[in-house]
């Protein structure tokens, strides 16, 4: 008999910790994925008291694949653990029935200088492992996907832009929406979102449709202005890159010396 999990509209949330524990500190953070979900990202400590970035992710279960990476100050990466998946039908019964035992809640510590041993790695290499054959799967779809001849990449323009930067950093919030799309091409495959120092920001995306009537992909940022440099790239399914425009910037305080 076929094991069967009911996705629907049913919530998969995680929170990551990361740290560079006594290091050179975290430079940025990397996320890599599809669909609609909510990002929030913001700083604390971890339990030995170095400042450790957390980052939460909400979105609906099975619909979304989700990369995220951490970058410390000397170039060290350090991948957090997998557990944000898509899910297709031609998924083997062990895989589904392994994905039932993953709560909806988990915390992973994405270590730079080491794994958690109260989350240990080899659980989370268990894991991917039972997601092979859904990745292999969906690579072959994806290769046939590929032939279909698209040299142009996806367009990302910025529909909506609300801050009073310009007159005040402090504490102002400032709120950028940006739009992306793929026209006729092969399709948006994912977007790629940098984040560089900041406090407090949150990241929503979600599917919509473009002035012709394409699919198109939005993401609304929302963060304190002046703390945190956002770099966001899309990537169609052909593999072309586009780039959006460069909106929020950190503000280096100048000094002036009088005399």
């Amino acid at each position: 008999m076929r094991l069967q999990i009911v996705c629907g509209n049913t919530i998969l949330e995680a929170t990551y910790i990361m740290t560079g524990g006594a290091g050179s500190g975290i430079d940025h953070v990397q996320v890599v994925g599809s669909g609609s979900s909510n990002i929030t990202q913001y700083n604390g400590l971890d339990e030995d008291g170095y400042n450790a970035t957390l980052l939460h992710y909400s979105g609906i279960c099975c619909y979304n694949d989700v990369e995220i990476s951490v970058v410390d100050k000397a170039g060290n990466r350090r991948k957090c653990p997998v557990i944000i998946k898509r899910v297709t039908t031609t998924v083997k019964p062990v895989t589904l029935f392994r994905m039932v035992q993953i709560p909806k809640t988990l915390v992973f510590l994405c270590m730079l200088i080491g794994w958690s041993q109260a989350f240990p790695h080899s659980d989370v290499i268990n894991e991917n492992e039972a997601n092979k054959d859904a990745d292999r799967v969906e690579g072959e779809i994806r290769d046939v996907i590929l032939n279909v001849t698209d040299f142009t990449p996806p367009v990302c323009s910025v529909v909506n832009e609300t801050s009073d930067c310009l007159l005040s950093c402090g504490n102002t919030i400032m709120e950028v929406t940006y739009k992306m799309t793929d026209g006729a091409g092969s399709g948006i495959n994912y977007t790629s979102v940098y984040s560089f120092g900041g406090g407090f920001s949150k990241f929503t995306q979600y599917d919509g449709l473009d002035e012709d009537g394409n699919k198109a992909l939005f993401l609304h940022y929302s963060g304190i202005c002046c703390l945190e440099d956002v770099n966001v790239s899309v990537v169609d399914k052909a593999g072309n890159t586009g780039k959006c425009p460069v909106v929020v910037k950190r503000v280096n305080p100048v000094t002036l010396i009088l005399p």
